[in-house]
């Protein structure tokens, strides 16, 4: 099964687009609150495109989801590190 390319380029441009906002815009780190919302949009979005024989577990997904961000993210303070990832997946987990 061939993965759609406009998805691919989807959840690479959300995560670009996010890591981008953080560097220009923001001097603060952003909320959990925020990297949640963000983090939620990228792993619905990598469900979809999830092949088979791919770990579909929601800690792995998040774990893909915050490797990208954290390769866009050019500003060491905005990365997130596994604590948030922690606290990130928690919140997750009491929201939906």
């Amino acid at each position: 099964m061939d993965i759609p390319t406009h998805l691919t380029a989807h959840i690479s441009h959300l995560l670009c687009a996010q890591g981008v906002q953080y560097t220009t815009s923001e001097k603060q780190a952003p909320s959990p609150i925020d990297l949640l919302a963000s983090m939620k949009q990228a792993v619905s979005v990598e469900k979809r495109l999830a092949k088979a024989g791919v770990s579909k577990a929601l800690r792995d997904m998040l774990s893909r989801c915050v490797g990208e961000f954290n390769k866009m993210v050019t500003k060491k303070s905005h990365k997130i590190d596994s604590s948030m990832k922690g606290l990130i997946m928690n919140l997750f987990l009491g929201l939906c």
